[in-house]
């Protein structure tokens, strides 16, 4: 009877560990989506290439490049309002393409978020 409630209570156990494991995956992207400070972009490169965002009204600024599967935030953005900005993906080779565009507010702050390959790329850019 003893051995039964023993392999019962490790059973118990282990499948309690599997339920927790998707709770703390969902704990840990909401953690990377969470509201940035004033003056902040969060890029995250969640394809399977490197990310950069560009700010063409900034006379070629930009990011750093972030690698596959990180993130990086570029903090002491200020501006007079509302600027566009181009996500730009790089092959493993160099090569350099377009993501997708959108707008950043640095009085608010904002998350850029890139997917997919470099066939089929695409990516979140910041609500202002």
């Amino acid at each position: 009877m003893t051995n039964r409630r023993t392999r019962f209570a490790t059973v118990l156990a282990a499948s309690a560990a599997v339920l927790a494991m998707p709770l703390t995956a969902t704990a840990a992207s909401a953690a990377t989506t969470a509201a940035v400070s004033p003056g902040t972009l969060s890029l995250c490169s969640d394809g399977s290439y490197s990310t950069q965002v560009e700010f063409p009204d900034r006379g070629g600024f930009s990011t750093f490049v972030v690698p596959a599967g990180q993130c990086h935030d570029t903090t002491g953005l200020s501006s007079a309002g509302i600027e566009p900005i181009t996500v730009v993906g790089l092959t493993d080779g160099g090569q350099r393409f377009q993501v997708g565009k959108g707008s950043f507010n640095a009085s608010k702050g904002g998350i850029v978020k890139s997917y997919g390959t470099p066939g089929d790329a695409w990516a979140m850019t910041p609500q202002v």
